[in-house]
């Protein structure tokens, strides 16, 4: 995504706010799971 001119402040905050619409769509509980699973996620939501 760098390639494409993105930051990774900007990567971050796509993701922050990728993670908050899911919990509000689909629940935290099933989000959190998925979090959890993809590698390194945690540490940027």
């Amino acid at each position: 995504m760098t390639t494409l001119g993105l930051t990774v402040e900007d990567i971050q905050k796509v993701a922050k706010e990728t993670v908050e619409y899911t919990r509000e769509k689909a629940g935290p509980e099933f989000t959190d799971e998925i979090v959890a699973r993809v590698p390194g996620l945690a540490e940027i939501t």
